[in-house]
């Protein structure tokens, strides 16, 4: 970063695990780019896994290699601080902070490139947010500080060309390490197969809180059916000691979890990647691909690891996107879901489930 750059500062969010952070370097990437600023991206905590957070699982930015390339006027990574911090430190002068009125999911950003009308469908029963960065063009920096786990799919409302831009980055900040994901290559696969995520729940949470979800999936996922297909059925579940998982026992379903196919290749990745001293995250990563390349996926709705796997299945057009174990499966018009045809409302929009709204396929 020189000294004349324009600066955009910026707090990632961390939230519960992978998919929160990744939501959030998507918003704060694509406002740098289309602010023609440089990023300094404030990684205050640690990487997070089903609730925990640890510096041991590895430095977020690590499994996104292709961050720097993204970003236009490029990219400083600062680790353990917060944007306040870096203005301090640095003894940064002309800072505006720009006003978000709320935590990103909470509020429908409106910029001066959007020229259409607002449906209380859209809305959502989200109030209207002008953000129009250009009008912060006089001041060198400008920090935004309460990202979190929305996607910026379904939190702005631009035109076209900025959603072109939007697609970009998300799809850019999705790739992986390649070493990874030559990795990921050698799991022993059926041709095809079912998947199904579970998010139970935290780790820190007692088994009756998270049996509670008991009945939800009882009447949403219908195993009869499933044994039915014929498929092989792969489980991926944040913890097993959800009293579901004995439903599956109970239909006579032949299942794996998909943690059991990983443990080879996450030891051989874990062993080049000297920042990663616990192999949770990695095991994960390994994990959803499996998910994302089943012939059949049912998702957890509520869990941004569900709507990020449906994403990545939406763009490889590998399969239905709307299929789920804990609610009604929405009807898709044209292989397309939008939460407005689907009353979702409030806060949940940008991340309970994958949405195609927006979204350049």
């Amino acid at each position: 970063m020189k000294s004349e750059d324009k600066v955009l500062i910026f707090d990632l969010f961390s939230g519960v695990g992978f998919c929160n952070q990744l939501f959030s370097l998507e918003a704060a990437v694509y406002l740098a780019n289309i602010s023609n600023r440089h990023l300094v991206l404030c990684v205050r905590f640690p990487l997070s896994h089903c609730g925990r957070v640890a510096w041991e699982y590895g430095f977020f930015p690590d499994f996104c290699p292709q961050l720097a390339a993204t970003v236009k006027r490029g990219v400083t990574v600062i680790r353990g601080k917060t944007s306040l911090d870096v203005i301090a430190e640095n003894a940064m002068s002309d800072v505006a902070e720009v006003p978000t009125e709320n935590w990103f999911s909470r509020v429908l950003f409106q910029d001066e490139t959007y020229s259409g009308q607002v449906s209380p469908e859209v809305q959502g029963g989200r109030p209207l947010v002008a953000m129009v960065l250009s009008d912060f063009d006089d001041h060198r920096v400008i920090k935004i500080s309460q990202s979190n786990a929305s996607r910026v799919f379904t939190n702005f409302l631009t035109g076209p060309d900025r959603y072109r831009e939007m697609n970009r980055v998300a799809r850019s900040l999705s790739t992986l390490p390649s070493e990874l994901t030559a990795q990921a290559k050698k799991i022993d696969l059926p041709d095809q197969f079912a998947a199904v995520h579970f998010r139970f729940g935290d780790t820190k949470r007692p088994k009756e809180d998270i049996d509670k979800t008991f009945d939800e999936y009882k009447r949403h996922l219908d195993l009869e059916a499933i044994r039915n297909t014929g498929l092989p059925l792969l489980v991926m579940a944040d913890r097993k000691d959800g009293e579901f998982l004995n439903e599956l026992d109970k239909h006579q379903l032949h299942y794996r979890f998909t943690d059991d196919l990983v443990s080879d290749v996450t030891d051989a990745y874990q062993a080049s990647f000297t920042d990663s001293s616990d192999k949770s995250v990695i095991e994960f990563l390994f994990e959803k691909l499996i998910c994302e390349k089943a012939s059949v996926f049912y998702a957890n709705y509520g869990s941004t690891v569900s709507a990020h796997i449906n994403y990545q299945r939406f763009l490889s057009g590998v399969g239905a996107i709307n299929q789920f174990c804990n609610r009604s499966d929405p009807p898709s018009q044209g292989g397309r879901l939008s939460f407005s045809e689907h009353a979702e409302r409030g806060p949940g929009i940008g991340w309970r489930a994958f949405w195609t709204d927006n979204i350049l396929n």
